[in-house]
């Protein structure tokens, strides 16, 4: 049976016990990917996007994301998507407004942040609101969108990073 990156199962295989929390997680596996905690609702999983983004987890992140997925208008998948994660690898999402599920759009989660990076010795800061659209089931990013268009935070410096 030949296994395409699209029909990639995920299923539960047990328990993990969170360093930091000392809680146990369940986890789960895609067939031949590391095992990433589950995440069973669209809330659950965005959470877990933001950590793992913050963690700078990428092998652990792509089997969050959807591929393809619709970055910001763009789509991704395969090398590009996993690119697209390594872009600013120091990137951190400090959450301002934490996630909520839409009322109209039960498979979309809505946060604001503040996304930061390092462009050479200059830190970039940008105040984001953001969307992430799931899948169905084991709920993987299908969308990342943007509510209004990202803001710089103001550091002292006119010069500003790109956001994307």
């Amino acid at each position: 049976m030949v296994i395409s990156s699209s029909s990639l199962l995920c299923f539960p295989v047990g328990a993990l016990l969170d360093r930091d929390t000392r809680k146990s997680t369940t986890v789960s596996r895609t067939i031949g990917a590391p095992m990433v905690p589950a995440a069973r609702t669209p809330l659950e999983a965005a959470n877990l996007y933001i950590k793992l983004s913050n963690k700078h987890d990428f092998n652990a992140l792509k089997e969050v994301v959807a591929s393809p997925c619709d970055v910001y208008g763009g789509s991704f998948h395969g090398q590009a998507l996993d690119r697209y994660l390594r872009k600013k690898p120091d990137m951190e999402i400090k959450v301002t407004k934490p996630p909520r599920v839409l009322e109209r759009d039960p498979s979309t989660v809505e946060f604001e942040c503040i996304r930061s990076w390092h462009e050479g010795s200059r830190l970039v800061e940008y105040e984001c609101s953001e969307y992430l659209t799931f899948s169905s089931g084991c709920p993987r990013v299908a969308r990342m969108s943007m509510k209004r268009n990202p803001v710089p935070v103001t550091t002292g410096s006119e010069e500003t990073g790109s956001m994307c």
